[in-house]
Formats: C-alpha cells, sequence, structure tokens
C-alpha cells in the first residue's frame, strides 16, 4: 500500500456490491441481508449484484462502471476479487474487498481482516488508499503472484495455511510476504 489519500464518506457515492456466492463458505446470517442492512443506509445509492457463475464476475463489474458506481464492494475471494480489480484498475471507481475464499490474500495484505465481517467494519469507518497491481501477458492482477504449486483441493489449502507457509514463516511464505501488488484505490483500514 503507497499510503491514505484520505477518509471515505458513503454517504452520496452509489455502492455496488458484487457477491459471488460460489466463493467460500459463509455462516449465520445471509451476506446479503447483513450487507443492505449495514450498508444500504450509508450510502446514497445502493445495488446488490448477485452471480453464480465465475464467467459472470467481469461482466458484472464491467456494466457497475458503466452504471456509474462510485465504489465495487466485492464479496468473493481471491479470483474474484482478482476478476473486478482487474476491471477497475486504470479507472476513478474505488474497490472494497470483502473476503470469503480460502486464502485472502488480498484482503489480508491490504489490512481490511480475513472475514468479511471485518472487511465490512472497515468499510464502514475505512480509508481510501491506492494500491498497486501487476499485469502479465495482458492479465491485471491484485495479489501475490506465486510461483510455487497451489494445493487443489481445501483441505491441503488449510494444512498450508494452518502450517504458517501462507502466513510468511517458510520460504514461499516469506516471498508472498514480500511481494505486494493491486493499482487503483481500495479501502482499507
Amino acid at each position: 500500500m503507497t499510503g491514505s489519500d484520505r477518509r471515505l464518506d458513503l454517504s452520496g457515492k452509489r455502492l455496488v456490491v458484487i457477491v459471488n456466492r460460489k466463493s467460500g463458505k459463509r455462516d449465520g446470517p445471509s451476506a446479503e441481508q447483513v450487507l443492505r442492512e449495514k450498508l444500504a443506509p450509508k450510502v446514497g445509492s445502493f445495488d446488490l449484484r448477485i452471480i453464480d457463475k465465475g464467467r459472470d464476475i467481469t461482466r458484472t463489474a464491467q456494466a457497475a462502471v458503466r452504471d456509474g458506481a462510485d465504489i465495487v464492494a466485492v464479496l468473493g475471494g481471491d479470483g474474484t476479487q482478482t476478476a473486478v480489480a482487474g476491471v477497475l484498475a486504470g479507472t476513478d471507481v474505488a474497490m472494497a474487498v470483502l473476503p470469503t475464499g480460502t486464502f485472502n490474500y488480498f484482503a489480508r495484505e491490504i489490512g481490511v481482516g480475513e472475514s468479511w465481517g471485518e472487511a465490512l467494519e472497515a468499510l464502514l469507518d475505512g480509508e481510501l488508499a491506492k494500491v498497486s497491481v501487476g499485469e502479465v501477458n495482458g492479465r491485471v492482477f491484485s495479489t501475490t503472484p506465486v510461483s510455487a504449486p497451489i494445493p487443489r483441493s481445501s483441505k491441503s489449502a488449510r494444512a498450508i495455511t494452518n502450517a504458517g507457509a501462507a502466513r510468511g514463516s517458510g520460504p514461499i511464505g516469506r516471498f508472498w510476504s514480500r511481494s505486494r501488488i493491486c493499482d487503483g484505490r481500495c479501502i482499507s483500514r
């Protein structure tokens, strides 16, 4: 992160929330219900967009930009976050990260917490900060590049996380910890 630019004032902002229902596990009340209850009264315009298919992520983010969103909040894992960040990079639209994935690297990297509930609080009481993105072969990415095998199952992924490798204690973790990436504006604490 390159530093805080300003405190975020949500009043009067057009907020589009993209929810990827296929991403991660969410216990308790409906995420959509909680997001609507907590965010709608705080913004000028609230628009909740649900996606059930990965191919709809980019198209939904592009529509949010076309529709004049000031902020796009994204409830999903790192893949969903990366796809939306790729659309928003180079625009004036800010992005709020609401993580629901297995690793949630990007959310941890920008300091909004590891759960969507923590990140929601950061959105309600956060700052607008500029972050950098990278581009490889025409694809924008907003999270740490990895040059190592990634576990195919969530169980294996959790084992690596629990062992500490993903948190910076092993050689791969140290590489991940030193690599900071994303371009655009993101909401952080």
